[in-house]
């Protein structure tokens, strides 16, 4: 990402660039002798950051940096303390792979419960073929890959036993090949596969024996072993169902526990919901607008509560697949609403997940849990 050296018309090296950790650069001649500044005004250096040869500073478009310090000259926009005090510091000093290329909060979305959503298990609604399991992902998928976006996805497993209560059943077997294909069609995309359950009706009792869910994350984990999967973990309901503690079953594990920053309430109208929340958002149209009203309002309070990286969560389902594109733009119309340019300055660029910020320390950090 760093500009090594500068060429003329006829493909010969005019001009050489090296840098410290940090950014510091130095400027030689193409042969490498060593010259105080650049002959051609080069300002396009360091991790492509335009460099101001006066002041010896960076403008990486929302803030300033300053090579010699290694540091930001102002904190992040949007005051979240995920990497730690220090709201200056410069991609938690991991200099050597990781870049800051907004130095703004990473938007993270994702998705619960698939790749075969959990709306299968309720009464009545039980799909006949794989195109009807997987309805729900392929329209999410299909909107992120229009946007250039990409989504940890925590998958669960539907089987047989806790599906279809009502009505034809799919075959386990037909349920297995739906799921990986769902995987498949995940990882083809781009996007991150993370750990959610194998059976999620036993992350809903109170107490159960640690034992038993460790062994259903490890069946979760056996039914993936040929998926490039990430160490991560989110338990059902964040794991207040249970007595347990899901962050210490993950260390026990060698997993990273994440939950969500913001959650998109899209849930609101299948039998997760409880029967109040879902007489209340039993229209489409009420769900849409309590969806939308809730991600303005935790935008607001929370989405900045983390500037290096915020996680929003969804699930796999009919509802928030056909609506995904009306979702997502309110999450963007929430972020520079809040945070633009009557807010802060030059205003708010908005920055999504995608291939390229899959390397940025902010992700490194949120999958790992750690800032080395």
């Amino acid at each position: 990402m760093n500009v090594t050296a500068m060429v003329n018309t006829s493909g010969t090296v005019v001009e050489r660039y090296g840098y410290d950790a940090y950014g510091k650069a130095s400027i030689f001649d193409g042969s490498w002798s060593s010259r105080q500044s650049s002959s051609y005004d080069n300002e396009v250096l360091y991790c492509g950051y335009r460099y101001c040869a006066e002041t010896g500073i960076y403008d990486v478009r929302y803030r300033f940096y300053h090579p010699r310090l290694g540091r930001w000259f102002i904190p992040d926009h949007i005051m979240h303390y995920a990497d730690g005090l220090n709201l200056y510091e410069y991609v938690m000093g991991k200099v050597v792979d990781a870049t800051d290329p907004l130095g703004l909060t990473l938007v993270i979305p994702t998705f619960d419960d698939g790749p075969v959503g959990k709306e299968w298990q309720e009464p009545g609604k039980c799909p006949e073929t794989q195109d009807q399991l997987l309805h729900a992902l392929h329209k999410i998928l299909a909107e992120l890959r229009r946007r250039g976006v990409r989504a940890v996805f925590y998958v669960a497993f539907v089987s047989c036993d806790t599906s279809c209560k009502s009505g034809p059943k799919a075959t386990d077997a037909g349920m297995k090949k739906a799921f990986q294909a769902g995987i498949d069609a995940i990882t083809k995309d781009g996007h991150i596969i993370a750990l959610h359950a194998y059976d999620q009706t036993l992350w809903e009792e109170l107490i159960v024996d640690e034992d038993k869910l460790k062994e259903d994350i490890r069946k979760l984990m056996d039914l993936l072993q040929n998926v490039p999967y990430k160490n991560l973990w989110r338990a059902p309901k964040g794991g207040m169902a249970t007595l347990a503690v899901p962050e210490l079953i993950a260390d026990e594990m060698g997993l990273t526990y994440q939950e969500w920053d913001i959650d998109s309430e899209d849930y609101t109208y299948h039998h997760d919901a409880g029967c109040i929340t879902n007489a209340l958002y039993g229209k489409e149209q009420d769900w849409l607008k309590n969806v939308l009203d809730t991600l303005d309002w935790d935008i607001f309070w929370a989405g900045g509560s983390g500037a290096k990286w915020v996680d929003i969560l969804f699930h796999v389902n009919n509802r928030t697949a056909n609506n995904i594109s009306k979702i997502l733009d309110g999450v963007e119309k929430s972020y520079k609403n809040t945070y633009g340019k009557d807010k802060w300055g030059p205003g708010k660029e908005f920055y999504w997940l995608t291939q390229k910020t899959l390397n940025t320390s902010a992700f490194q950090h949120y999958v790992t849990g750690k800032e080395d």
